[in-house]
């Protein structure tokens, strides 16, 4: 796809980014390795590609490499973690560690519980 239909599609600003890294992939980028290694080494992988932050590359690791741990935090979870747990997150770093004290391995499946219950019942 050219970058014109990837925007058409809806990608927007992320559109050059797709592109360059469904070519990577092509090239052998080794997407199926990150099943293999562990959490830490996948995401900083992942990180390598054009565009993957911290947040992309969790959220990639939990719904498609089954990393459990993997917590992906945007500003839903920061405001869960302030008003649930009364934690105030300096960074998101610090809010994935307080993530993986509070839940251990399975850190990746309470972010989903509780990304949709703030999202049901939580004003924005």
């Amino acid at each position: 796809m050219t970058i014109g239909q990837l925007r058409a599609a809806g990608a927007g600003y992320r559109a050059p980014y797709i592109r360059q890294t469904a070519a990577l992939v092509a090239q052998g980028f080794p997407l199926g390795s990150l099943y293999d290694i562990d959490y830490k080494d996948a995401k900083a992988c992942l990180r390598t590609l054009p565009g993957v932050g911290a947040k992309v590359a969790d959220c990639v690791l939990l719904y498609a490499f089954s990393k459990k741990n993997a917590f992906p935090v945007d500003r839903w979870i920061k405001k869960i973690l302030r008003e649930f747990y009364g934690f105030v997150p300096k960074s998101d770093a610090a809010a994935a560690a307080f993530a993986e004290e509070k839940f251990g391995a399975y850190a990746g499946i309470a972010q989903q519980y509780l990304f949709h219950y703030a999202r049901m019942h939580m004003a924005e």
